[in-house]
Formats: C-alpha cells, sequence, structure tokens
C-alpha cells in the first residue's frame, strides 16, 4: 500500500487527512482491513511529521528506506515490535492488538525507536525506552509518572549507574515497568532541561566515548551521583498533581536478537 496522505489526528480516533509530497515517508502497511491500514499509515505519516518537527530534522532524519508496518488487530492490549537491520535496508513494524492501543501508543513507540536507531546503532536501553515512551499518548505518558512518582515515594529507583548502562531488562515485570517509567522521565528531564538534541548526543557519547564524559560535555554535571541529584531535585517539582489515568496503555514485546 503506499498513498500519498498526511494526518492531523486526534485521541478519540479521529484522522483528517490531506495531500502532502515533500515531507511524505514510504510506508508499506499490511495485514488487516484496507481501512486499518489506510487509517495506519494516516497516524504513522502524522508521528514521524510530529517527531520531524519535536526532535528536529537533524535529530530524527528521514527514513532512508521503506519502513514495512504489519498491523494484527486483535482484543488484547496493543503490542508492538521494530526490527532494524543495520545496512540491510531492512525496517519493519509489527502492531497487534487493541487498535486505539495501536495507534495512540504502540506505533508512535515503534516509529521512534526506528529514528533513534537511525541516529544511534544499539542506543542503551533507558534511551530507547524513555525516547520511545515520550511519543505515546498524554494518558500513557501520566501513567508512566504516577509508576515513577510511586516507585520514588518507595524507595525504588534504579540508582543512575545502573539504569544508564542496563543492557536487559530487569526478570520482574514489576521492576521492567519501573524501568521504563524512570527512563521516560529522565528522557524528559534532559529534553526539557537542556534541548532534544542534547539528549540525542549525551545517549550517542554515552554509548560512543564514556558515560561520566557524556554527562559532563552534554550535561555540565562532574560525575553520574551530580546527574542523578539534578534529576531528582527536578522532577521533585514536576507533575505534583496526581495525572488523569485512563485505558491501559500499549505494551511492548521484545525480542532479544531485533530493534
Amino acid at each position: 500500500m503506499r498513498s500519498n496522505i498526511y494526518a492531523a489526528c486526534f485521541p478519540l480516533m479521529v484522522c483528517i487527512c490531506s495531500t502532502v509530497t515533500a515531507q511524505d515517508y514510504n510506508l508499506v502497511v499490511t495485514a488487516g482491513s484496507g481501512e486499518d491500514q489506510e487509517r495506519v499509515e494516516c497516524y504513522a505519516q502524522a508521528t514521524l511529521a510530529s517527531l520531524r518537527k519535536d526532535w528536529g530534522d537533524e535529530a530524527i532524519p528521514i527514513l532512508a528506506y521503506p519502513v514495512t508496518i504489519e498491523i494484527s488487530r486483535s482484543n488484547d492490549k496493543a503490542w508492538g515490535v521494530s526490527t532494524y537491520y543495520p545496512g540491510l535496508k531492512n525496517l519493519k513494524i509489527e502492531v497487534g492488538g487493541d487498535f486505539e492501543g495501536i495507534l495512540s501508543n504502540a506505533l508512535p513507540r515503534q516509529l521512534s525507536h526506528l529514528v533513534l536507531a537511525e541516529r544511534i546503532e544499539k542506543a542503551p536501553r533507558w534511551a530507547e525506552m524513555g525516547i520511545g515512551l515520550l511519543s505515546e499518548s498524554r494518558n500513557s505518558r501520566d501513567r508512566h509518572w504516577k509508576v515513577f512518582r510511586e516507585a520514588r515515594d518507595g524507595g525504588m529507583l534504579m540508582p543512575f549507574n545502573e539504569l544508564l548502562t542496563y543492557t536487559e531488562y530487569p526478570k520482574d515485570v514489576s521492576d521492567v515497568i519501573k524501568m521504563y517509567s524512570q527512563s521516560m522521565v529522565v528522557a524528559q528531564y534532559v529534553a526539557e532541561t537542556w534541548d532534544r538534541e542534547t539528549l540525542i548526543r549525551f545517549v550517542s557519547d554515552s554509548k560512543r566515548i564514556d558515560l561520566s564524559s557524556a554527562i559532563k560535555k552534554h550535561l555540565g554535571f562532574n560525575s553520574v551521583g551530580e546527574f542523578e541529584l539534578g534529576f531528582r531535585n527536578w522532577a521533585a517539582d514536576k507533575r505534583k498533581g496526581e495525572p488523569r489515568v485512563e485505558p491501559e496503555p500499549a505494551t511492548t514485546v521484545f525480542r532479544p536478537s531485533k530493534r
């Protein structure tokens, strides 16, 4: 499927499309009904344009190759998998479950994973998940803020020297959710306090050089501990009111050999 559509998309599954050329992305949507395919492409085009607007042309390059998006609609909670093979010109997203959850959470998150992979090969787990969750719906982000605050108040946050260097996911599901939430809030802290390009450069250099040097170079802190203290002070003043929490957010299915 290849159509010239662009979207301004809103929470209650409303999608208004019009023709666009310059900023169109090469998307191939498969499976599902024709209406589902068109709606997914509409939302995907809008999400990529929004990512480009929010993060800038340098931070979010136009994807060089076609992106295949496979849909598998069901009554289950929405999920997504993104696959990126550097050098093989192979970009693929699989999304399934509740259709509204696909559009509002799973699809935007997986698209952000792919554009991040275009800039940083094998980004650290916290950055991959944190930046991806920033692309989800307000309801989902509010939910993760609530999980983060509960973990913080209960003394259950991961120390930065663990969170920022973690290569796998915790075995306990509740720990995974807390890690997701903390990662999102850390990504938001850097993006809002500095800017999104600084976040990308910091993540890239933390992997390319080393974490401590990247923190000092891009954020001005002399140590991981100073960075963590600055983050905690910022988070203490952020979103003190109880968030509005509605439907369950999408979940991600991870395959260790894929991105």
